[in-house]
């Protein structure tokens, strides 16, 4: 097949910048490199280093778009203007977009795949009148978006990374059911492993401070109310064990963010925790697998509901069980074989404490979870995301 990728932002493929659907786009060229069994043309931003390792691949042909930073920046912020002013009725034009399928006109593509940005969606249909599907990475496409229906409508199919989200959608489009197919995220296992890590999780443990007799229970992910950052620390401190200690890995936004009043209470309530609290900040993803593989338990407390749960199988890639709430997608993700759900309700942060306690002192629930973690993980690794993402683009093709 010839497969048109569209990519989600400005952050570049292959993704020499990071982002998750730009590794997932990535890791799909990368497998298919060695496969050699279909042609990827990849439609992305400019950038000299993802230019310059594009050279590398013979089965994958890539398009750069160089954008005008002033007037891309000056159209997106009128058509976002007219989108709210016109309560949704006007969708949003892109240049990008646009360059986009004028590229994609001169020669013929099985299919073409918008990764991410269903804004853009009505527009691309407007526009292009061939296979067209939409690959959404979150939970947006619900009751709770105006255009969610026309943008639905307008897609030949739709891949959602969790049967959650697939719900979402169509919970507004009921016949829309056959056409929304779940292919559910990737992580790199390579990457996230515990292999070659001993010494770099046993640094990780001694800058945090970790005594022989301690278990060392990490977050990781964005400190802000939705993630259920200070639930977490609260059951910690419930606890009042000083054999755990917590381990925050994370920021507000990115990197070089300020602390704002959320991230200052949780830290106002870490000092309480009997076992002692760390905050490592924002960590480079290439430096995550060593700051996981350093921890005994992982915890995912999220109170809003998850569209997946990439950080559970990033944990359980390096060998660590996993807590986390049963809120949205998270729970499709979080095999039982490696994890425990706690549901988030009145009684979260007991049940949370419960948990963590049970699995840091029940030896033989731990080894069992820690045992199965790794093959939970692998299976989601780029080669069974490679053959589900060609599967589902088949199964559109054929209906």
């Amino acid at each position: 097949m010839r497969i048109a990728l569209i990519t989600a932002s400005e952050r570049p493929i292959p993704a020499t910048k990071g982002g998750a659907t730009q590794t997932m786009m990535t890791h799909l060229i990368d497998v298919n490199e060695e496969y050699g069994e279909h042609h990827f043309f990849i439609f992305s931003y400019y950038d000299y280093l993802a230019y310059s390792k594009s050279k590398e691949y013979k089965h994958t042909s890539f398009y750069y778009y160089k954008p005008n930073a002033k007037m891309d920046k000056l159209q997106n912020l009128f058509w976002r203007m007219m989108r709210k002013l016109s309560a949704e009725q006007i969708y949003l034009r892109s240049n990008f977009i646009k360059w986009c399928v004028n590229t994609i006109s001169k020669e013929h593509y099985d299919i073409v795949i918008l990764e991410g940005q269903c804004f853009h969606t009505q527009y691309m249909r407007q526009l292009y009148k061939g296979p067209l599907i939409l690959h959404m990475h979150i939970d947006r496409l619900n009751n709770e978006l105006k255009s969610t229906k026309d943008i639905i409508n307008c897609c030949d199919g739709l891949f959602a990374i969790s049967e959650f989200c697939k719900r979402r959608m169509t919970n507004v489009v009921p016949c829309a059911s056959e056409k929304i197919i779940v292919v559910r995220n990737t992580v790199d296992t390579d990457r996230f492993s515990r292999r070659g890590r001993k010494n770099a999780a046993l640094a990780i443990r001694n800058k945090a401070g970790v005594k022989p007799n301690q278990k060392l229970i990490s977050y990781c992910g964005r400190i802000v109310p939705d993630k259920g950052v200070l639930e977490l620390v609260k059951a910690m401190v419930l606890l009042n064990d000083s054999n755990l200690k917590l381990m925050i890995i994370g920021s507000s936004v990115y990197a070089g963010s300020k602390k704002n009043d959320y991230i200052l209470k949780v830290e106002k309530e870490a000092k309480k925790i009997c076992g002692g609290a760390l905050f490592t900040g924002y960590i480079e993803q290439s430096k995550l697998p060593n700051y996981l593989s350093g921890s005994d338990i992982t915890v995912i407390p999220s109170l809003c509901r998850e569209a997946a749960g990439n950080v559970t199988l990033e944990a359980l890639g390096c060998e660590v069980p996993v807590i986390a709430s049963s809120q949205g997608g998270i729970p499709e993700y979080a095999d039982t074989m490696a994890c425990r759900l706690v549901n988030c309700d009145e009684h979260f942060i007991e049940n949370l404490a419960k948990e963590i306690h049970e699995l840091a002192y029940n030896e033989k629930l731990y080894s069992s979870l820690k045992f199965h973690a790794r093959e939970v993980a692998v299976a989601y690794n780029k080669y069974n995301y490679y053959r589900n993402f060609i599967h589902a683009v088949n199964s559109i093709l054929n209906q």
